[in-house]
């Protein structure tokens, strides 16, 4: 009898070799099964890359005499018609002479005496100009610039004179309207 049980519990086992053989083909399964498993899983989303810096806005005044003047923005003023006429400055709409910015040009040539005005930023350039100057330069003989609270060269205003890195915390995003001259 013993030998009858010992027999029939092999039988259940296998045999040495048999049981290798098994262990062999689950661990074949096995491996199959977590390479079927991965390949169907939904890869994991890369990680969307950065959006690029905005990149300043630029935009030309060129004033005409009596005439409306012109503005440009954006490609046109990098074109040849809006580099047309003197510089005579360019404001910024940050401190430091950064950010968005327009140059104020004139068809007819260097400063006069009397200036030049732009009566109302926010109605000639749009794009959020309205009390948005916070620094400019000035060019060949056009070294003074006053300017206003209100358009159309109303409420206070106050007198700067060469370039201007920053208008001060008074006048910082308060210009409406400035004038230009020597």
């Amino acid at each position: 009898m013993l030998q009858n049980a010992s027999r029939s519990t092999r039988g259940l086992r296998g045999t040495r070799s048999t049981r290798r053989t098994r262990g062999a083909r689950l661990a074949t399964v096995a491996a199959v099964l977590a390479t079927a498993t991965a390949a169907a899983a939904p890869a994991a989303p890369a990680a969307a890359p950065a959006p690029a810096p905005r990149q300043p806005y630029h935009c030309v005044i060129t004033l005409h005499g009596l005439a409306e003047p012109s503005a440009r923005c954006g490609a046109a003023a990098a074109t040849r018609a809006g580099r047309a006429g003197t510089l005579l400055m360019t404001v910024y709409k940050d401190a430091g002479y950064s950010g968005d910015s327009t140059d104020v040009r004139d068809s007819a040539g260097p400063c006069g005496i009397d200036g030049y005005g732009i009566p109302d930023v926010g109605e000639l350039l749009g794009r959020g100009w309205n009390d948005s100057i916070s620094s400019f330069r000035v060019f060949g003989r056009c070294t003074v610039v006053r300017g206003f609270r209100d358009s159309v060269y109303g409420g206070p205003s106050h007198i700067w004179t060469g370039d201007q890195p920053y208008v001060g915390d008074q006048w910082n995003d308060r210009i409406s309207s400035f004038v230009t001259q020597r």
